[in-house]
């Protein structure tokens, strides 16, 4: 029979214990169980509630142990809000340890004026459960998919946007102000919504990349003789910047980032010099990873850079500009840039990433290493690269497969 630690009032219901210790749970009004887990802090008993079931209910207490063991204080009293945790998050050791494109996407999502800081950032960071995150993720999910075209918003979406509330909330729980991370409740209905068709690199022909860059250049010719019937300032040409993603595996950030004093355009010895890259939120910021690199580029890129560094009318800074001398933006590109063109070329399911893959899958063709390949890409490990080597080799390798079987 089960026992109880106080009798129950009309309006509370009794806290039963379970069978594992330090566990108990209360049936509300509803029949759902709601747990609770309970712990010695110094002479002093805590209790935390969970919207959770009960094997998470034993996993967060299980947590709270393991941390009492460290030496570390669980659940002192706090009314700090979320705001108040993700300053002091903001400005922690842990925190400046991030590589400069997280800080600065992090330090952008829980801004003032941003969604994350309106929903929680008034919030006591004690009263944050699994329901107000579920709330949330349903929030930026709706939000998300309205400004999509179509489908369903990408689940590495929404997750960018929960990252730094998960960092402000495992800062929470180190700190001691939560027992344990309200995400550890929210059940697999809760989370982000998985991909119904999660994206695979597409393997790029050599004729699909002439027919994407050709319909580039189509629709900026025909948009400059609509403009100049109209007297107006030409459409832009994208094909260039295509161009260079798909020749010298640049990122879309490391292309609106390159400055032309980074291009060395000699003819047997141009190069390319990945030092930034343009961040969504406008700022030259170090290339993911710290990957800083010397790409080589073949003769008909240089000559393709230099005509256009010879038709700017600013041979100094930013390569891709708009007419108003601004770096161009990453919803510009991906757009009216590269979508519009995969779409006039048939191309379907396809990203402007792609393209990078594109540049690796080129380079294991024609036998690189991976080490090679890693190198020129800016991956630090060749385990990232050796997915375009396996890819190149699984041809042979299923010929030799039939060989040996046969006869």
């Amino acid at each position: 029979m089960p026992a109880y630690d106080s009798p129950a009032s009309p309006t509370v219901p009794r806290r039963v214990k379970t069978d594992a210790k330090g566990v108990y749970y209360r049936i509300g009004a509803t029949g759902k169980r709601r747990y609770e887990i309970t712990w010695l802090e110094g002479q002093r008993r805590r209790w935390q509630t969970l919207d959770c079931g009960y094997e998470d209910a034993k996993d967060a207490l299980r947590q709270v142990q393991s941390r009492k063991h460290k030496g570390e204080t669980v659940g002192k009293p706090t009314r700090k809000t979320f705001a108040d945790v993700a300053a002091e998050y903001l400005a922690s050791p842990r925190f400046a340890r991030l590589a400069t494109t997280t800080r600065t996407t992090y330090a952008w999502s829980l801004g003032a004026d941003n969604e994350t800081m309106q929903a929680l950032g008034s919030m006591q960071v004690a009263t944050i459960d699994r329901r107000t995150l579920a709330d949330f993720i349903y929030r930026v999910e709706s939000r998300t998919k309205r400004n999509r075209t179509e489908g369903t918003p990408r689940r590495s979406t929404v997750e960018n946007v929960l990252k730094p509330v998960r960092a402000v909330l495992r800062w929470a729980v180190d700190q001691g102000y939560i027992a344990v991370s309200p995400f550890v409740s929210l059940s697999q209905d809760e989370r982000p919504r998985r991909d119904a068709e999660p994206h695979e690199a597409h393997r790029w022909t050599d004729d699909e990349l002439e027919r994407l860059l050709a319909a580039s250049r189509a629709r900026a010719a025909t948009a400059a003789a609509a403009r100049e019937r109209a007297e107006e300032a030409p459409g832009y040409d994208y094909s260039l910047i295509l161009t260079v993603a798909a020749r010298a595996g640049l990122r879309m950030g490391e292309c609106l980032g390159l400055d032309w004093e980074a291009c060395h355009l000699v003819k047997g010895d141009g190069w390319i010099d990945v030092r930034h890259q343009w961040s969504r939120h406008k700022e030259l910021v170090p290339p993911k990873s710290g990957s800083r690199r010397r790409v080589p580029i073949a003769d008909e890129l240089v000559q393709a850079l230099l005509e256009a560094k010879m038709r700017a009318a600013v041979k100094a800074g930013p390569v891709f500009v708009t007419r108003q001398g601004n770096r161009l933006n990453y919803r510009n590109v991906e757009k009216r840039g590269f979508d519009a063109a995969a779409r006039d070329a048939g191309i379907d399911g396809v990203t402007f990433h792609d393209l990078r893959h594109a540049y690796g899958s080129r380079l294991a063709w024609k036998g690189l290493g991976a080490r090679e390949i890693a190198d020129a890409m800016g991956h630090k490990r060749t385990a990232t690269t050796e997915t375009y080597v396996q890819m190149f080799n699984e041809p042979q390798a299923a010929r030799r497969v039939r060989d040996a079987m046969s006869g």
